[in-house]
């Protein structure tokens, strides 16, 4: 995924960022993996960490990189699933 690509809701990205992962915890949730205290809606009533997901998995993620994205409406719809980007906790949370 590159600056300026449109997603399927129609928003596109506006920043990737490439982080040093350092004993992050990750979880599977659905297709996507994720960090824990990534923020994804539940079922439409408000916005919760990934861990606390129901369906949150932890997996062993030994890559040496996590990526993330800044959308221009701040959402990420992935899997029928809708996570905030970056910094979407200072406009949602």
């Amino acid at each position: 995924i590159k600056v300026g690509e449109i997603l399927e809701n129609g928003s596109y990205v506006t920043a990737v960022f490439k982080l040093a992962n350092k004993d992050t915890i990750i979880y599977r949730l659905g297709n996507v993996l994720v960090t824990g205290e990534h923020l994804v809606n539940y079922r439409g009533l408000g916005w919760i960490h990934a861990k606390d997901h129901p369906e949150a998995i932890e997996i062993n993620y030994a890559k040496p990189y996590l990526y993330c994205l800044n959308t221009s409406n701040k959402i990420i719809e992935i899997d029928r699933k809708i996570f905030l980007d970056w910094d979407g906790r200072r406009k949602y949370y």
